[in-house]
């Protein structure tokens, strides 16, 4: 079977052919539509987004408070607190860079000190 027994053979109507080609013809001489036209509801969106995550993030921080939440060394440094009295050593160069703080645990039989150096 081949296809010109499935589909015959038509003439197309008066003028048809030249209508068609017509129609063709001005598509392809259209002028091709601007790109920037689709750019303005993406970056609307876009810049939405930014400010909502500005607005959002943006907030004031207290380096006080961003101290007393870390808690040990910062709230030393800023004078929030004061140095700690356990008796703790350090040996060689680290005596003259190193600072030790105790950090409180729930168990009084562990400790456990945070070192901080100035290297």
């Amino acid at each position: 079977m081949t296809s010109r027994s499935v589909f015959p053979k038509i003439t197309p109507p008066p003028g048809g052919l030249d209508r068609l080609r017509r129609r063709m013809r001005v598509r392809e001489e259209a002028a091709p539509r601007a790109w920037w036209p689709r750019l303005v509801p993406v970056g609307s969106v876009a810049l939405a987004a930014a400010i909502v995550l500005i607005v959002v993030a943006r907030r004031n921080v207290d380096p006080f408070a961003a101290a007393r939440s870390f808690g040990g060394p910062s709230e030393v440094a800023l004078g929030l607190a004061r140095s700690p009295s356990d008796a703790v050593t350090l040996a060689g160069e680290s005596r003259e860079t190193g600072a030790l703080v105790r950090v409180p645990t729930g168990d009084p039989h562990v400790a456990i000190y945070m070192v901080g150096t100035l290297e």
